[in-house]
Order: structure tokens, then sequence, then C-alpha cells
């Protein structure tokens, strides 16, 4: 390790260094010495020590620094150092200091009073030339020390403030010396950082001077210096050593702004305008110049800003007037500036500020058709001034009513204002929906015994898009059952236009029932005989019959006197329902018969149905022929067969008539029979 003096001294156990002497300095060593600008300043601080040195306070707290400790802040003339010994872990070590440089002759009183740090072990031995105890970690603790002016000084007026100062400091990478000011009495300190922001490497006196816009104009402004004390493997004296403090000014020419005429004596809300003003003084970097609007009484209590401009000299602001302004004829404008903070006389002119036209915000509206007139205004968003003037698509006037029966949808447009303001202007862009149409009423009849009914199909020209409801419920086709049926159709619409109906009024009438075709065989020795009662199914009383030849027939069958034939049973049907006819063919035999309805084995012959045959016998097996003739005796049916018990034989298609059956056996006498074929 190497002691105060710089000696080496060697141990049998490690002991950390009280200082290494060896060190290296990193490039040239930038000095600003006190330039020709300086010439022609005024000085506002000025301390050589060589008086009391009260103006500098030792050994404060500020910045985080600390008051004793391994060095300290001196005030005195010593540069000549000497010897002594340190006790580091109970152990005592020799040291020895060097000489402090001499000043040079620049300095007003070389090698006079100076303000330094010493190590307080050097103190304790006599030693009080500019030095001090490196940290070592562990006999040595790391620690700062500040020095400050007692007072602040004013430098409002001033420009190109500067600090200048002598300084010594070799110091090393960890031990080094630094330059802080403050602006609120030393509340709170920045470290200056240009030209550099650590002090060292420096072995010989030099002279720096510090020039920064932040010094000027203020109210307060003092000074400090700190020394850095950090843990350090290389560190070499002297310390850091400060004198011939100065700070110097130059008086500027105090900053005006005249704020020119605007020119036009009224303007509109939102209108914009170019605010020009003369100004003295010198402006520094980062200024802003501002125009300013008063209230409408010309009073700046409250001023608004319309426009700014970066600039260090008269710059013409681009302007523009509130376009919520409150109108007003005694509004007046103004500039301001930043730096330094100035404030501009006003434009010696009162200005008028009157309403911008407001026709309100666009909007986009949907009307359905044929549903009435409506006010275009009401529609325009905001709040449109009255008293405006519209245009259809395409430039037509127009009314502002929009007529949902002739008006055209598109874009309509709404003016209102000019003059001094410029016309603003709105758009309603109308869309003209169709809306649905159930189409007109409908009344319709039908019969209960007619076809399925779509109700699609009976539409009276509405769109087939909608439902048809009937007792809450959704039905499709016309109903069967007999009465009247209210029916509503609806086609829904899209807001705003509403849905659209039409009633559907549906009349079902009970069809006519004249019963079914049927078959009568009876004796010319009966007694009369209602023919109504053998018509088949379940038809309608009170209908009108007709014999076989056409003529109306009372309905009461005379068997001795009335024809066989085919008899007819009409009942009237009410529209839309027809008429409804039945036949009954009616067989009147003389009862001396083939058949022997006694005999169980007996042939029986009668109509199967439309077209057919039947033969019935309790008898054996038969075989033989079935021959089916006209009246005219000509054969429209033969076949053979073999059967027994019963069978029915299709003849075919043929007239609705009389007919005589044969059955001709192959052993044995033929059998026939008269039967109404044909239905």
């Amino acid at each position: 390790m190497s002691d105060l003096r710089g000696n080496e001294v060697r141990t049998s156990f490690p002991i950390p260094s009280i200082r290494h002497m060896r060190t290296t300095i990193y490039g040239p060593v930038l000095l600003l010495l006190l330039p020709s600008v300086l010439i022609g300043q005024t000085t506002l601080f000025f301390e050589d020590f060589e008086g009391s040195g009260a103006a500098f306070t030792l050994n404060t707290t500020d910045a985080g620094s600390q008051v004793g400790g391994a060095n300290t802040w001196l005030v005195n003339n010593s540069f000549t150092g000497g010897s002594g010994d340190v006790i580091c872990l109970g152990f005592p070590f020799s040291y020895t200091i060097a000489n402090t440089a001499a000043q040079p002759s620049g300095v007003l009183t070389p090698n006079g009073n100076y303000m330094h740090i010493t190590s307080t072990e050097a103190i304790a031995d006599g030693i009080t030339n500019c030095c001090f105890s490196a940290a070592d970690g562990l006999c040595t603790p790391a620690g700062t020390h500040f020095t400050r002016m007692t007072n602040d000084i004013s430098t409002v007026g001033q420009s190109d403030v500067t600090l200048s100062f002598w300084w010594i400091c070799a110091g090393g990478n960890n031990s080094y010396g630094e330059v802080y000011f403050s602006t609120n009495a030393g509340a709170t300190w920045t470290q200056v950082t240009t030209p550099f922001a650590q002090y060292s490497g420096q072995s010989s006196w030099a002279q720096q001077a510090i020039v920064s816009p932040s010094f000027d104009g203020q109210s307060t402004l003092r000074f400090g210096f700190r020394f850095t004390n950090g843990t350090s493997i290389n560190a070499q004296d002297p310390a850091f050593g400060i004198d011939e403090v100065r700070i110097e000014g130059s008086t500027t020419v105090p900053a005006t702004i005249t704020t020119n005429s605007t020119g036009a004596p009224t303007y509109c809300q939102g209108a914009t305008l170019t605010v020009d003003y003369s100004v003295t003084g010198t402006y520094g970097p980062g200024n802003v110049f501002t125009a300013e609007l008063s209230d409408a009484s010309g009073s700046f209590v409250t001023p608004t800003a319309i426009g700014s401009v970066a600039a260090t000299v008269a710059t013409p602001i681009p302007a523009m007037i509130p376009p919520g302004a409150q109108p007003g004829a005694g509004y007046r404008v103004r500039v301001t500036a930043s730096a330094p903070a100035t404030v501009g006389t006003d434009n010696g002119q009162d200005l008028a500020i009157v309403t911008a036209p407001d026709a309100g915000s666009d909007n986009n509206v949907t009307y359905c058709k044929n549903t009435g007139s409506y006010d275009l205004f009401v529609e325009l968003g905001g709040a449109p001034d009255v008293g405006g003037t519209w245009t259809a698509p395409g430039g037509v006037p127009h009314s502002g009513s929009f007529d949902t029966d002739i008006d055209n949808g598109g874009a309509y447009q709404y003016v209102v204002g000019g003059g001094v303001c410029p016309a603003d202007t709105a758009v309603v862009n109308v869309v003209l929906d169709e809306g649905p149409n159930a189409g007109n009423p409908v009344n319709y009849a039908a019969c209960t015994n007619g076809s399925p009914v779509s109700l699609l199909g009976l539409l009276n020209g509405g769109d087939p898009t909608g439902i048809f409801w009937y007792g809450g419920a959704p039905i499709t086709q016309v109903p069967s059952t007999p009465g009247v049926h209210a029916i509503i159709y609806v086609v829904y619409g899209t807001a705003p236009c509403v849905n659209d109906t039409a009633p559907f009024t549906i009349t079902v009438v009970e069809a006519a029932d004249a019963g079914s075709n049927a078959t009568l065989t009876i004796c010319n020795t009966a007694g009369p005989t209602d023919l109504f009662l053998a018509i088949g199914g379940a038809p309608d009383p009170g209908g009108s019959w007709t014999d076989p030849n056409g003529l109306a027939h009372s309905g009461t069958l005379q068997p001795t006197t009335d024809p066989s034939g085919l008899y007819t049973y009409t009942v009237t049907g009410t529209p839309p329902c027809t008429d409804d006819v039945s036949a009954l063919a009616v067989l009147i035999e003389n009862c001396l018969g083939l058949e022997d309805p006694q005999d169980p084995e007996a042939l029986s012959i009668a109509a199967g149905g439309a077209g057919s045959v039947r033969l019935t016998s309790g008898g054996p097996r038969h075989q033989g022929a079935l021959m089916v003739q006209d009246m005219q005796g000509r054969t429209v049916f033969g076949t053979d067969l073999r059967w027994s018990g019963q069978v029915v034989v299709s003849i075919g298609s043929v007239e609705a008539a009389m007919y005589l059956v044969r059955w001709v056996p192959t052993e044995g006498a033929a059998t026939f029979q008269r039967l109404f074929l044909g239905w």
C-alpha cells in the first residue's frame, strides 16, 4: 500500500490503502478560459477568500453531503505538504503529502488564501494544504463534502451570466470535484454538467468559465462545489481546490413587446388572422411568442391563447378566433413571450366577434313512402340556426318539407349565413323506404266440398311476404268449416315503417248433399215406396225428383204404375256451392223370379258396384258362362267362370243403364236377372 507520503508500505497481512497514489488522466483536459465575451460584463459576485471568506459556507449537508469525516473544506493560504502518521486497524502508518502547485500570475493574489479540501488526519498532524484521504472502504469511508455561497444573488435583467473560478484537482476516477447551482435559496441543487461534470486530472491551477441560459434572469441564484470521494484504487493529490469565484453578467435591454393593430375590426367565430408585433431585448432559446385574446370587455385576467410561434425574434403569429367565443365588441389582442417572461401591449383597437352561422350537423334519416310530410329542419343534428334555405338533390330549391308521396330520396342541403361570416352547410340524407304492402281487403266465398285454396292466391295487390293470422295462429289455406272467418294478413315493416295489414273475410258455405247413388229392386205388387229412403249416404232433405223419362216425380214410387229405370234426386246448392245430384236405379220385378229365396242353394245375381256383377250361391261349385246384354239384346260382356260361394266379376266401363245378366251353366238351366249397372 502507499501511505499519505506516497511511500510503499509492506505488511504481513492485508491492510486497505489510505491513499493510492497512481491514477490515469483520460484525454486532454478541456478548459474554457475567461474569454473576451466577458469584457464589458458587470461583476455580480466575487470572492477571492483574502478577506473573511464569509461569502461561502463550508461543509454543509446540501446535495446529500456530510459534515465531518475523513476530509473537510478549509480556507487558508497553505501550499506546503509534510509528513505524519495515521492509525489504521490499530497500526501506525507514516505518510508524506506533497506540496500543492503554486498559483500562476493570472490569479490576482497568487498563492494567497484559497478554499480547498484537506484530510482531517493531515490537519491533526499540522498539514493544511490541498490534500485528501482517499476512500478505501475500510479505514477511510466514501463521502461527499459540500461548500456553497452563503447568500443568493439576482441576475434579473442580466444575460450571458458567467460563473468563473480557478481550480485544481488531480483526484481519480472516483475522486473528483463537481459544480452545482440553485435558484430556490438552496432548497434544491442542479449539477452543472457542461463543459464537463467531473473536475479531476488537473494537478496545476486552471481557470474555468461556465455560461448557461439557466443562470440568466434569476431572482435568486447561488453556486456550490462538492468533492466526491468514492472508493478508489487509484487516487492522487492534490484534492479539489477553488479560488477567485466570480459571477458576471451583461445588462440586457429590457424585453418589450408591442402588439400591432390586427386590421379588420370584426371577426367571425373560428376566423383566422395573423397577429403582427415588434419586440426589444433578447429572447433565449426555447422562447415561445403567444397571441392572446381578452374577454369581451377587453380584460386579460383570464386570456385565451389563440396562436403561438417558437422564435427568438418577432415572427408573425397565425391565430384563430375560438369557435366558441362569446359575441362582443370589446375584445383586444396581445402577445406574450416565455423566455424571458414578457407581457406585451394590446393591439390598441377594440375587436368585434360575431356569431358564426350554424347549419347544424349532417344526419341520415329514413322515411316510409306514402306516410305524409316531414320537416327536414328537425332532422338536422346540433342546434342549427333558423332562416336558412334548402335545396333538393341536383341543387333544385326545396321547401324543407319532405313529402313522402312525391319527393325522392337523396341529399337535401341546408345553408345558413353569409356576409362577414362564411355560410355554413349541413346535409340531411333521406332514404325513402317503400314500406310493407298488404294489399286491399279480400272477400271470398268457398264451399265445404271445394278443393284446398291457398290464401296467398287471393292477395289483392299485396306483397307475398306476409303472414295470415286466424284465431291467434298462422294459417295458409282457406278454412274448410262452414261459417264466416275473419283473417288478417300482415306484412311486417322495418322501422320507421310500420306493419301493414289487410282483412280477409272468408265465407265457407255448406255444400249440398244429395246422397250417393243406389239400386232399388222392388216387386210390382209392392205398395207406394219413399225413394228418399233408398238413397245412399246422408242426403239433405227437401230435394226434387225426376223419373227415368226426365219428368218431375213426387219421390214416392208406385210399383204398379211407375216404370223401372234411373230416378234422380237433386238438392239445390247455396252459391258458391253447386247443386248436388244422386241417382237411384229402380228395378220393378214381376216377382215370378227364377230364384227361390227359400232355397239355400238358389243362385242370386246382383249388381256388385260400379261396373261389376256379384254371383252368390250356397250350392256346389259352379262352372259356366256369364253374359251381359243391353236392352237391345247386344252382348256387352261375356266370360267363362268356375266359382263357388260368391264371386264379383268386373264387366268394365259401361253406360249407366238397365242390362240383362245371364248365367249359363255347363249343366243345367240358365238363370237371368235385370240389373242397373254403370255407376
